[in-house]
């Protein structure tokens, strides 16, 4: 911002967030981009650990060999979309550090991309709606300098705005999500911490029948017929968050050695 006058910056971040379809969204991603520097993307979503799984290719700039390589054989042996969405950091692909990171298939992806005339690209992980992962790998430099001058910060901070715009777009139009009591929630909160109904009801101080009634009626609310799908649907529809108990212990104890050390 200068003077109170909107930069072109956030002028295109603005028109992100404003567009009325994907197509104008990718169109005005695309800008953003080239105005950092870059003019090839490509999306991938969700991302999974599975790369036989999910991950819908989008491209946009790169070359029609790649379009027609990446789904076919480069996404099983590109390991960055797995490294950025672990470490939630943008990722030059050429990083020489990153050989410590058990990359094994970097060598053999940059080469497959070199007679293709693509040298470089970073990747950014990107998050959206109900825990939805996606994945936005960047290249086609405007200037020779663009890959040591690029702001890895502002990268992302499109490829966030971009990625919330789209799972926006994901779920426009659907039905309202069903409304789920105060203990309904608190009983599928224990669920998703892989508490029986009988643990959940000495936890909650309920008797294991008024439990068992809970557990129906999210059942029912959700659509589904099983523990395991009610927590998935539960997430996706923000009722709770998806955590994994070893590493929030992990944190918890992490929280209390640092408050202990700072009295």
């Amino acid at each position: 911002m200068s003077g109170g006058t909107p930069s072109t910056f956030d002028v295109r971040l603005t028109a992100i967030r404003n567009t009325a379809s994907v197509p104008d969204l990718r169109m005005e991603t695309l800008a953003a981009f080239r105005l950092l520097g870059f003019s090839k993307i490509f999306y991938l979503s969700p991302v999974i650990r599975n790369r036989d799984a999910g991950r819908r290719f989008v491209n946009q700039g790169f070359p029609e060999e790649f379009e027609r390589a990446y789904p076919a054989d480069l996404k099983a042996i590109d390991p960055y979309p797995d490294y950025a969405c672990t470490t939630g950091k943008p990722v030059r692909w050429s990083d020489p550090g990153l050989e410590t990171n058990a990359l094994a298939d970097r060598k053999q992806f940059l080469s497959a991309l070199a007679p293709m005339g693509i040298s470089d690209g970073i990747g950014i992980p990107v998050y959206g709606l109900g825990a939805r992962i996606g994945y936005i790998g960047l290249s086609g430099p405007v200037a020779p300098m663009t890959f040591d001058a690029a702001s890895l910060p502002l990268l992302q901070a499109v490829g966030a705005i971009s990625y919330l715009k789209y799972c926006e777009s994901l779920i426009t139009g659907t039905e309202a999500p069903p409304a789920l009591s105060r203990q309904e929630l608190a009983v599928l909160l224990w669920m998703a911490q892989g508490k029986s109904n009988s643990d959940i009801g000495v936890e909650l101080g309920l008797a294991l029948h008024t439990v068992n009634t809970y557990v129906r009626r999210i059942f029912a609310k959700l659509g589904v017929t099983d523990r395991t799908s009610a927590v998935l649907r539960g997430v996706a529809r923000g009722f709770i968050l998806a955590s994994d108990i070893v590493i929030d212990a992990a944190i918890d104890r992490r929280a209390q050695i640092e408050d202990g050390g700072a009295a």
